[in-house]
């Protein structure tokens, strides 16, 4: 019973189970059992989710995903279609390692696939970068400004503005009462 005695003692007083295993000559979990069964509560790791210094510096995107589903465990309807079935979180900046509140985004499961899908899309195709300026293509556009006008004034071709204008629901194709085709240019 003095070695349990002397284990108790020694593990009070901020030694690790290996450094009491080691002085009393015994495996980590032999000390581990004999403590419990004195009932002597067992410390957790200290250096477990936020307290550890690599929490919130580690910069993969894993991590990251990791860490937004500690930071946000209860799940909200998609944002998109309302949903309550399938939740996922969307970092809307795309940057996995920004768990800022104000980033995360509930979407189901088929409208976060579908919005990365078209994410993919447009930056394949190239059009991702048009996204700065087709907030001022639909004012031009709702203002009188034809497709090929704005096309004109902008880095982009017909077909690009004619396409987001027509996703944004701006489009009218027969706005001028003539079926839609490529205005002449």
């Amino acid at each position: 019973m003095k070695v349990v005695e002397e284990m108790v003692v020694l593990y009070e007083s901020g030694m690790s189970l290996e450094a009491v295993g080691a002085s009393v000559g015994l495996s980590r979990g032999t000390v581990k059992a004999r403590l419990i069964a004195a009932g002597v509560p067992i410390r957790g790791k200290v250096n477990r989710g936020e307290r550890n210094g690599r929490w919130s510096t580690n910069p993969t995107a894993n991590a990251g995903r990791l860490r937004a589903h500690k930071q946000f465990p209860d799940p909200e309807p998609c944002g998109h279609c309302g949903s309550e079935d399938q939740p996922t979180r969307h970092h809307k900046d795309g940057d996995p390692t920004n768990n800022v509140a104000d980033n995360i985004a509930w979407l189901c499961s088929p409208c976060h696939v579908r919005h990365h899908r078209e994410q993919e899309r447009l930056t394949a195709t190239g059009v991702y970068g048009a996204l700065q300026y087709v907030d001022a293509w639909c004012e031009q556009y709702r203002n009188g400004a034809t497709v090929s006008e704005i096309a004109a004034g902008s880095p982009y071709a017909w077909t690009t503005v004619w396409k987001w204008l027509r996703a944004r629901g701006v489009f009218e194709p027969f706005r001028d009462g003539t079926r839609p085709r490529r205005e002449a240019a």
